[in-house]
Formats: C-alpha cells, sequence, structure tokens
C-alpha cells in the first residue's frame, strides 16, 4: 500500500486535510477538493471520496477519472466521518 498514491477528495482542502491527519491509512494521500485544480497532472491509484459528496456526480467523475486512467485505478466511498 505504501507504493499507492491516493487521493482523498472532499467538499473543501480543509476538510480533505482533516480526513487525512485522522485516518493513519491516509497518512500520506493528497488531499483534493471539489473546485480545486490540485489534481490536474496527478496518476492516483485510488481517489477516496468523502461520504458527503458521495456518489459524485457526472461531471466530477468524467473530471477526475483521467488521474486514475494511467493506472487503472477506482473511486471509493470513505464510510467513516
Amino acid at each position: 500500500m505504501s507504493n499507492m498514491r491516493i487521493g482523498v477528495l472532499a467538499i473543501n482542502l480543509h476538510r480533505a486535510q482533516h480526513i487525512i491527519r485522522t485516518d493513519p491509512i491516509l497518512a500520506h494521500a493528497v488531499p483534493l477538493s471539489v473546485r480545486g485544480q490540485q489534481h490536474r497532472g496527478l496518476v492516483l491509484d485510488a481517489v477516496v471520496v468523502d461520504s458527503d459528496i458521495w456518489p459524485l456526480s457526472e461531471q466530477l467523475t468524467a473530471e477526475y477519472v483521467p488521474c486514475l486512467a494511467g493506472t487503472g485505478g477506482s473511486f471509493y466511498m470513505r464510510l467513516a466521518s
């Protein structure tokens, strides 16, 4: 798992950073936000999506799929808050 590049997608960066700080499994994840541009050019193995924005809209899915295309990665819903 340590070789995986994971993004955490939340409504804003503050929320994404909070999720990363409080979940040891996501300690090295990249914080991402709905309106941010942080994902542009990234290649990710997985995107963990905050349950507050699940399911992803078609627009968000289309925006983040290119980040996962190179690795065959997927979206995962984060269940805990």
